[in-house]
């Protein structure tokens, strides 16, 4: 959901989706995600990090992603 969110505001790579054996992204009770928006070693991802309106649209997509997270699992919950 959050790769969908930011390719519709902000450029990603073309393959977005990795994966880590980050202990945070493993602890099963925490839902958790690790996103990378930029290397600060790029000037023209740094530039674009240092931007309010940019952030702003990166907050802005994940948390429409979460918000659609948070749905679908209400969604499915046994109840």
């Amino acid at each position: 959901m959050a790769v969908r969110e930011l390719t519709c505001t902000v450029d990603v790579l073309p393959k977005p989706r990795r994966e880590a054996g980050f202990i945070v992204l493993k602890a099963p009770e925490v839902p958790s995600v690790l996103v990378e928006m930029g290397f600060l070693s790029d000037p023209g991802d740094e530039a674009a990090l240092r931007t309010p309106e940019h952030s702003a649209l990166i907050a802005a997509s994940l948390a429409r992603a979460v918000e659609a997270w948070l749905g679908s699992i209400q969604r499915t919950a046994p109840g």
